[in-house]
C-alpha cells in the first residue's frame, strides 16, 4: 500500500473450480451451493482480476477488507460493521458476499427466516454496488447466485452473462452460464456457452455433461449417445451416465443396450428409484421373473411407497405370483390407495379365483365415483357370476348410459348395452332385449355380436310361437 492508498482492479472476480451436480436423463439437479467457488474470497478475486484498470482504495477500506477476508462470513460482517469510514463499493461487495454465503448455508429449517434475511441483504448490497459501479462483475455473480438459490433461472442466466467477459471466461464460468441458460429454457444461449467452452476447454467434463443434457433435452439421442459413451470411458462407475446411456439406447431402439445400461447403473449405485426403473424395464422386456427379483428388496422396508407397491404387484402378477401381489397391495392403507390400486386388487383377485373380493374392490371404486364404462361392465360381469342379476342390470345400464344413447358413445358403453341385451334375453325379457339390439344394429349393422344376439332373439320368438 502506498501513501495514497491501495489499488485494486475494476471488475474483480474469483473463479475457483465448480462442483458440478449430476446430470441424469436430461434433468440434472443443481445444488444451490454448486458454484460457491466463483467468488469465494477477496484475495482470490484480486488474483484472478479480469480488468486491470486500477482504482484508488482508501487505506481504511483496504484495512477493513483485509480484516474481513481473514474471518469467516459472520466475522466479516462484524468487521465491516465497525468500519470507521464512509460506505465504499468494495466493502459493500465483501458484505454482500458474506451475506450470500450465510444465505446459502445448509442448516436447521428453523433458521430459514434468517437465511432469507441474509439473501435480501446480499441483494440490496449487490444492487448498491452496481448503482455505484455499473460494470462491477462480482456484484452480478452475487445476484446470479441469489437467483439460483431462488430457482429464478431466467434472472440467473441474465446475471451470469453479465458477470464475466466471454473472451476471458474460464470453464467454470461458461458452465455456470450454460447451466443457468438451459434451466431458463434458453437453449440457444446455453448451446453457445457450451460450444465456446468446449472449443477453449476441450477436456472439461462438466461442459461435456451440460452438452449431453442439451442433446437429451432436444431429443438428439444419437448425439447424446456419442457424448455419454465418451464420458463413460473416463467415468465407468458413474450411475447417472449409465442412466443417460439407457435413455439414449431406448430412444435409438437399442433395447438390449438400454437394459444392460440400467443394470450397470444399479451395480454402480443401488438406489430405490433406479431399482424400480430397472424392474419395470425388465418387465416390459418380458422378463417378469428377473423383474420380480429386482423389485422385491424395495418391499422389505416399513410402509413402502404406494407407487412402488403398485409396480411390484403388477410385476408379481406378470411373474405368475398373484398371491404375492395381493399381499403387497394389502400393505397400502385404504386412505392411500389410488384408482389403479383398486383395479389391480380386483384383477389379482380374479387371477386367483376370488370373485367376491374382486367385486368388493370394484364396488369400492364405484362408490367413490368410478364412471368408466369398461370398469362398470366388468363389475356387472362379476355380479352376474355371483348370481346378482339385479346388481348386474343396474351396472350395465349405468355403463351403457341409459336409453336413447347417441352414435358417439364409446365402444365400452356399446359393449355394455349388448351385455344388458344378453341379460334380458336370458331372463326372457325379449321386448327389452329387442330394443337394445335394434338400436345397436342401427349404428353398427355389421357387428357380429349384435347379429348373433338378433339371431338368438329370433329363435326365441319362433320357439314361443
Amino acid at each position: 500500500m502506498n501513501r495514497q492508498g491501495a489499488t485494486a482492479p475494476r471488475g474483480i472476480m474469483g473463479a475457483a473450480p465448480m462442483n458440478r451436480a449430476e446430470l441424469a436423463l436430461g434433468a440434472p439437479r443443481l445444488a444451490l451451493g454448486a458454484y460457491k467457488g466463483l467468488f469465494c474470497a477477496i484475495t482470490m478475486a484480486l488474483a484472478a482480476a479480469i480488468a486491470a484498470e486500477p482504482v484508488t482504495v482508501p487505506p481504511a477500506v483496504a484495512a477493513t477488507v483485509q480484516a474481513a477476508q481473514a474471518s469467516d462470513s459472520a466475522g466479516a460482517l462484524a468487521v465491516i460493521a465497525k468500519h470507521p469510514g464512509p460506505p465504499h463499493p468494495l466493502i459493500d461487495l465483501v458484505a454482500a458476499q458474506a451475506h450470500l454465503t450465510l444465505a446459502e448455508a445448509v442448516g436447521d429449517p428453523a433458521q430459514e427466516k434468517d437465511r432469507e434475511s441474509h439473501a435480501a441483504e446480499a441483494r440490496r448490497l449487490a444492487l448498491a454496488v452496481l448503482n455505484a459501479e455499473p460494470a462491477n462483475r462480482p456484484a452480478h455473480v452475487v445476484l446470479a447466485r441469489l437467483a439460483v438459490r431462488a430457482g429464478d433461472w431466467r434472472t440467473a442466466s441474465r446475471e451470469a452473462a453479465a458477470s464475466f467477459d466471454l473472451g476471458n471466461a474460464d470453464a467454470a464460468q461458461l458452465g455456470f452460464l450454460a447451466d443457468c441458460a438451459r434451466r431458463a429454457g434458453d437453449h440457444r444461449l446455453a448451446a453457445m456457452a457450451v460450444s465456446t467452452g468446449i472449443l477453449r476447454f476441450p477436456q472439461d467434463r462438466a461442459l461435456r455433461r451440460i452438452d449431453l443434457a442439451l442433446c437429451i433435452d432436444s431429443g438428439r439421442a444419437e448425439d447424446a449417445r456419442t457424448i455419454v459413451l465418451d464420458l463413460l470411458a473416463e467415468s465407468p462407475a458413474d450411475p447417472a451416465l449409465w442412466r443417460n446411456l439407457a435413455w439414449c439406447a431406448q430412444a435409438t431402439n437399442r433395447m438390449e443396450e438400454s437394459l444392460a445400461a440400467l443394470e450397470a447403473a444399479l451395480a454402480c449405485r443401488d438406489e430405490p428409484g433406479l431399482r424400480r426403473q430397472l424392474a419395470e424395464t425388465q418387465a416390459a422386456r418380458d422378463l417378469p421373473q428377473a423383474a420380480l427379483a429386482t423389485i422385491r428388496p424395495l418391499l422389505s422396508v416399513k410402509d413402502p411407497e404406494p407407487a412402488v407397491v403398485l409396480s411390484a404387484a403388477r410385476i408379481a402378477s406378470a411373474a405368475g405370483d398373484p398371491a404375492q401381489g395381493r399381499a403387497w397391495l394389502a400393505l397400502v392403507p385404504a386412505a392411500k390407495r389410488t384408482r389403479d390400486h383398486g383395479l389391480l386388487v380386483a384383477r389379482l383377485a380374479v387371477q386367483v379365483g376370488d370373485r367376491a373380493a374382486a367385486g368388493t374392490a370394484l364396488d369400492t371404486l364405484i362408490a367413490a365415483g368410478e364412471a368408466d364404462p369398461a370398469v362398470l361392465t366388468w363389475a356387472g360381469q362379476l355380479a352376474e357370476q355371483l348370481d346378482q342379476p339385479a346388481r348386474a342390470e343396474a351396472l350395465y345400464q349405468q355403463a351403457a348410459g341409459g336409453e336413447g344413447r347417441g352414435p358417439g358413445r364409446s365402444p365400452a358403453a356399446a359393449a355394455a348395452g349388448l351385455r344388458l341385451a344378453a341379460l334380458y334375453l336370458r331372463q326372457n325379457r325379449r321386448d327389452e332385449a329387442a330394443l337394445l339390439i335394434a338400436a345397436h344394429l342401427a349404428r353398427q349393422p355389421d357387428d357380429q355380436q349384435a347379429l348373433a344376439l338378433q339371431a338368438a332373439l329370433n329363435t326365441r320368438k319362433n320357439t314361443a310361437r
